[in-house]
This record gives C-alpha cells, structure tokens and sequence, in this order.
C-alpha cells in the first residue's frame, strides 16, 4: 500500500527518536475513521481519532505516504548502521545475530532487521515456524489522487474538506 498508518504508539516513538517535526510536516491527522457500507455510504463504524487519541494515547495518529515514512526513517538512522536493500534473506541464525543472502554472504550485526514481506524468511524466526499467508478472498484497493483533483469534483471534494479516514466495505 501507498500508505503508513502510524497509531500513537509509533508516533510517540517516532517524536522521542526526534521525528516529530518530520511527521508533522510529511504526515495527515486524520480526525476520524468511518467504516462506510459501499452500497448507500451508511456509517456502519465510527472511531474517532484527532485531538481524543492525543488525549487518551498521549500522541497524534497519522496517515504518511509510505515513501515519505521510508526516508524519514532512513535519515534517522543512517549515520548509525549499514542499511542494506536488495538482499535476498535465504536463512537466518538468530543466535549470532546473522543471516545468510542468496549470493552466499553472511551478514552479521548486533541487531538485523527483516523486512522481506508476506513471503518472510525472518518472520519463521521472530514468531517461531512458518505462517503462510493464506487467500481469504478479501481485498483492499487504495489510490493517490492529487487533491487538486478532487477539489475540482463536486461529488468528490467532500472527501478532502474533512480530514477523516473512510473504508467503504462491500461485497
């Protein structure tokens, strides 16, 4: 997805690591999550975010384009480790910390991160064997349109003038 949802426990995080300037510029606070029916746009689940989870959670819940929350965190953390992309894991020996690439190169470190997706090597070692993704049937599609655009459609510009998060659910 194009999107990071960063709930107050990651935002608080976030700000002690110094990223809060970051967040407030490159993030969306959404006042609100609405669970909408597809079919008449009926509010079947409604939880608000805003200025109640500042106060209940301590910190803001924010919506960052996924890039954006990409290098945020790269520049964060740079200056201190070796980051490596590209890297096919093909096996992991967590009492070293190291893991073994496709090309044959171990990797040791005090602390690895695996971020190698639905088909995780890593996740076999952190919640202790294999959980393949299984179909559910179920999707989700997400889209970026420029705001300007919907500004300009009178259907569609409701969706820009209140900052909320909307999943319409439907068949």
């Amino acid at each position: 997805g194009a999107g990071i949802q960063a709930s107050p426990n990651v935002s608080r995080l976030l700000k002690c690591w110094g990223l809060g300037p970051h967040l407030e510029e490159l993030g969306v606070k959404p006042h609100n999550l609405s669970i909408r029916r597809w079919k008449n746009d009926e509010v079947v689940g409604f939880t608000p975010f805003g200025e109640t989870f500042v106060k209940e959670y301590g910190s803001p819940y924010y919506h960052v384009h996924r890039a954006d929350f990409h290098r945020m965190l790269y520049v964060a953390v740079e200056p201190y480790c070796n980051i490596r992309v590209g890297c096919r894991v093909v096996s992991v020996d967590p009492s070293k910390p190291s893991v073994m690439l496709a090309s044959g190169e171990i990797v040791s470190a005090d602390v690895l991160i695996g971020a190698d997706g639905v088909k995780s090597i890593t996740q076999q070692y952190v919640i202790g064997g294999p959980d393949a993704p299984m179909a559910t049937g179920d999707s989700a599609y997400r889209a970026l349109i420029p705001t300007e655009k919907l500004l300009q459609d009178d259907d569609l510009k409701s969706l820009v003038e209140k900052t909320e998060s909307i999943i319409w659910m439907g068949p």
